[in-house]
């Protein structure tokens, strides 16, 4: 930040700071638009944690020692710096969705304007991770979780200073504490909850922690700080080459982690220590190293961090909404195109918003700046609030799309058995409940559902066959969980000790049939379909006189609601009964290959694909009681009224021949019909 005149709290301008800032934003949004090259720019956000801390409490620092610091200017400087950039992104946000998002995502969208404005977007998107959370790109403010940790961080760290000043603790004592413990329980965190490690700000605070380190070694012992260096690396003839070092040896840290990591890496952990101590060694070897001289302070670098924040913000919902607009597949013109437009907009906000109020303008000096920049930002979270209580406002499509695209996942859990008979990833067997297994008729035959979520959105079908049919049902079922003994992929290591559980179950209830349902992306491995050959002769052994092999169901590319949304404008307006825009053929490859095999296996094959799905396309909707739904709510998960329409195709035929479910009230045909 430049200093202003005037300004006690400004510090020395350092340039090269600001070139540092570009090129984590410049990684972000590399890894935002083009991830296949920089894998691993996410940890741009680290780089720009640590110069947060470093900035922040270099500020604190100067005013406690020169006893002038007071909360009200802190905080003032901070509104001034923070809110008005956000104030203009959050609304132009929601100015965009009302034309490209569904209810859901919509009212989605209202709850994290809501957030953000209130800063504790990391704490909601922390609460969404899981199994069923929606895709990034849906989510245009997933972004602003990295801003409410460090709104947290400038909410607690002044007062800790302040009181640590006071009681003259030794400062630098406790920040190394802070940063201790916030790094345990990061790598302690990351082991149990990998969501928890990423978002909450204990897990993040030691980043900031690195950069307040270096504030008050910067301040109060520099000369000190690299002598001890100097002492321990036994490099006194190269003492007058250590900023060169610190400078390239930082470098090469911050660009190995964008080139090492990727999404799969187990981040933050040890690996975030790349960015963090990069950032710290380029900050402390000063303006004097070559590097931090000549390249970090070029004036392309030093224009792009200057505008690094609002580019920070635009970039991410700008990209969302481009890759809706394309069905999730832009082209490489469109995201470069998004990319400038980002850089342009960022300009704007920081050339006519950001800097009239920052530095000095006539709006910056007026005493209501900082009320009325509060009361906007409260209007802003009003608003998000508003669209969440409204439901998205659903209101705002022609009344023949509003039913079809209103779908909510979480509808969907209660008539799967969530967390009773259908488990979350990383439970256990004690977490299904005795329910589980029908009680009535006692005389019915047993029909076991085993599988993963894909066997748990069949169960709504199988429960009404029920009306016509007599048999129970045992469901026990799992998310991320094939029905496969021996299946021990190291990701899913909790699934080994629930399948090996649920066979124990079936060898004592005896049934006579068991469903095996999941989405079997592992076919195409030699050992898995082993494993899965084993798995229906080991049934067999058991006593279980027929094994059914449920196949996939259709996959769209996009959520089928949003893939309805989008044909319906493309398509002048109309609603298909039967539609390929969107659909995934390899999902109809994988449905032949399993049929091939369970032939082999001696399984008896039902397939979700052959009943939906002919060469006009795969069925969208289906009627009953004069009202249409749709047959799936996300990209691969059927809707109830799917699994009813699905079921009475699959399985009728099969409960015909068994004349001990036969019901000769049974209709010959279902009642569900196809528009």
């Amino acid at each position: 930040m430049k200093s202003s005149a005037g300004n006690p709290d400004a510090q020395p301008y350092r340039p090269d700071v600001d070139g540092l800032r570009a090129v984590a934003v410049i990684a972000v949004i590399g890894f935002h638009a083009f991830g296949r090259w920089v894998p691993g720019g996410f940890a741009g956000v680290d780089v720009f944690f640590v110069i947060s801390g470093f900035l922040i409490s270099s500020i604190i620092f100067k005013a406690l020692e020169e006893h002038r610091f007071r909360f009200s200017t802190f905080y003032a400087r901070r509104v001034r710096r923070i809110f008005p950039a956000l104030i203009v992104i959050l609304p132009a946000t929601w100015a965009l969705g009302w034309f490209t998002l569904m209810a859901d995502e919509y009212r989605q969208l209202g709850k994290e304007i809501a957030a953000g404005a209130g800063f504790v977007s990391n704490f909601l998107f922390w609460r969404q991770a899981g199994y069923f959370d929606g895709s990034a790109e849906l989510k245009p403010l997933l972004h602003l979780w990295s801003l409410a940790v460090e709104e947290q961080y400038y909410l607690l760290w002044p007062l800790a200073l302040f009181l640590v000043w006071k009681m003259r603790v030794r400062p630098l004592r406790f920040i190394v504490g802070v940063l201790v413990t916030s790094f345990a329980l990061n790598i302690g965190t990351l082991a149990f909850d990998p969501a928890g490690a990423f978002y909450l700000p204990h897990t993040r605070f030691w980043e900031l922690m690195i950069g307040s380190s270096l504030a008050y070694v910067h301040l109060f012992n520099r000369s000190g700080f690299d002598d001890e260096i100097v002492r321990i690396l036994s490099i006194v003839r190269w003492r007058d080459y250590l900023p060169e070092i610190k400078a390239w040896l930082g470098l090469v840290l911050i660009v190995t982690a964008f080139v090492l990591l990727n999404k799969q890496s187990a981040f933050p952990g040890c690996w975030a220590l790349l960015p963090a101590l990069g950032t710290f060694l380029v900050i402390s070897a000063g303006q004097g190293a070559w590097l931090n001289r000549c390249l970090l302070s070029n004036k392309v670098l030093v224009f792009i961090g200057l505008i690094s924040y609002p580019l920070y913000l635009w970039h991410w919902p700008l990209l969302c909404y481009a890759r809706l607009s394309a069905s999730g597949n832009p082209s490489a013109a469109l995201i470069l195109s998004v990319v400038v437009l980002a850089f342009a907009l960022a300009w704007l906000t920081y050339q006519f918003v950001e800097r009239p109020v920052r530095q000095g303008g006539r709006l910056a000096t007026k005493p209501l700046a900082v009320p009325l920049l509060a009361f906007a930002m409260s209007g802003v979270a009003v608003l998000g609030a508003l669209t969440l209580q409204a439901d998205g406002l659903p209101s705002r499509y022609p009344e023949a799309l509003q039913n079809l695209i209103r779908y909510r996942n979480d509808e969907h859990f209660s008539s799967w058995r969530s967390d009773k008979c259908f488990l979350r990833p990383k439970s256990d067997w004690r977490a299904f409940d005795s329910a589980c297994t029908d009680a009535e008729p006692q005389d019915g035959p047993l029909l076991f559902l085993w599988g993963d979520s894909h066997a748990a959105d069949l169960y709504p079908g199988l429960r009404q066959l029920r009306s016509g049919y007599r048999f129970r049902i045992a469901q026990y079922t799992t998310a991320n969980c094939p029905p496969v003994l021996a299946f021990d992929d190291p990701p899913y290591q909790f699934c080994k000790g629930i399948n090996d559980w649920v066979f124990g179950k079936i060898r004592e209830l005896h049934p006579q049939s068991v469903v095996l349902a999941a989405q079997f992306w592992f076919l195409s491995s030699p050992q898995m379909q082993t494993n899965l050959s084993t798995t229906v002769a080991t049934l067999k052994k058991s006593g279980v006189k027929t094994v059914i092999l449920v196949g996939p169901n259709p996959h769209w590319t996009q959520p089928l609601p949003r893939s309805i949304f989008v044909n319906y404008y493309r398509s002048f307006h109309t609603l298909p009964d039967r539609m390929t825009y969107n659909l995934d053929d390899e999902t109809l490859a994988v449905d032949r290959q399993l049929k091939e095999w369970a032939s082999k296996a001696g399984a008896l094959y039902l397939s979700p694909i052959h009943a939906l799905c002919n060469s006009a396309g795969c069925l969208t909707r289906v009627e009953e009681n004069g009202r249409a739904d749709l047959t799936a709510f996300d990209q691969h998960h059927l809707t109830d009224v799917g699994s009813q329409y699905v079921a009475s195709l699959i399985f009728t035929p099969l409960f015909a021949r068994t004349t001990a479910m036969r019901n000769d009230g049974w209709p010959a045909a279902r009642s569900l019909s196809q528009r």
